[in-house]
């Protein structure tokens, strides 16, 4: 399911930009992981040093 963001999810914060950007211009995505098993997917760092 694709849903857009509404600045309610958990981490949100005040600066919350509607449209998928970030303040800093970047973009953003949010996935409705809800019955996904955690061996259905990977996650990786996108940028060395982060997750």
């Amino acid at each position: 399911m694709k849903k857009s963001p509404s600045g309610n999810e958990a981490g949100a914060n005040e600066f919350w930009i509607p449209g998928g950007k970030l303040p800093d211009g970047n973009s953003e995505a949010v996935i409705d992981a809800a019955g996904i098993a955690a061996k259905m997917f990977n996650t990786a760092p996108l940028f060395e040093g982060t997750l």
